[in-house]
């Protein structure tokens, strides 16, 4: 590094002992600490701003990210171990609170039962392999009654086919919902004024093979329940 004279400024040899130029005797101690002093200044310089910053975006994005992870993989694992009883325990529920209730009325294909003043006449029940754009899984079809409806109340009733179950040679099993109509029929759901009549259908979807079903009814949180008893007639294909 070159070194210039205190005294006049001008530039020295490296081993110059006077200046030159004015006379002057040169200071080599205090060359020497202004030298180390350019060295020490030179080293004391810290991270350029961009590595800062990038440093610090590292450790707001990053250290969330990793926790996030980690997170996600203990759901997964609790998910894995758990769902499976979970949903276990919800079937079980669902079976206990749609049989825990006293059949107070029971028929077949043609009867008229009525409850909470409502009368179910079950008009037919068909077997469909589709309906319209639905089909069902291999090994299935559609089983569809069909019921005229009539509220004998003094007050406005909603009927549902989801205050309907199925119990099919022992298994118990939930309502299926087609899109469109059957016939110009569509699902039983509706308001039904006083003494108003209407027809709907109730579709569940069953094996092929099926022998026994149980069609039964029951408002939500009532302890009292009405019951279709169906057998599947083998020589008929599409009717039961």
């Amino acid at each position: 590094m070159a070194k210039f004279c205190s005294n006049c400024g001008k530039e020295l040899n490296d081993n110059a002992d006077i200046c030159l130029n004015c006379g002057v005797l040169i200071n080599k101690e205090e060359s020497k600490i202004n030298s180390n002093k350019n060295i020490n200044n030179s080293k004391k310089k810290g991270l350029p701003t961009w590595a800062i910053v990038l440093i610090v975006l590292g450790c707001v994005i990053l250290i969330p990210l990793i926790i996030f992870i980690i997170f996600g993989i203990f759901v997964v694992n609790v998910v894995k171990d758990e769902g499976g009883k979970y949903l276990d325990d919800v079937k079980d529920y669902y079976n206990d609170y749609v049989e825990n209730y006293e059949v107070i009325d029971e028929g077949t294909i043609g009867d008229t039962l009525e409850i909470d003043g409502v009368r179910f006449t079950l008009s037919e029940a068909l077997k469909y392999d589709s309906i319209g754009d639905n089909t069902p899984v291999e090994g299935k079809e559609y089983l569809v009654f069909f019921f005229d409806v009539e509220n004998t109340s003094s007050e406005e009733k909603l009927v549902t086919y989801l205050n309907f179950s199925g119990l099919v040679d022992d298994e118990r099993i939930m309502t299926t919902f087609i899109f469109g109509d059957i016939d110009g029929i569509t699902n039983l759901n509706k308001n039904l004024q006083v003494g108003e009549i209407t027809k709907g259908y109730v579709a569940f979807e069953v094996d092929k093979n099926w022998e026994n079903f149980d069609l039964s009814y029951r408002k939500l949180l009532s302890d009292k329940g009405i019951t279709f008893y169906v057998v599947n007639e083998k020589n008929e294909k599409a009717e039961v």
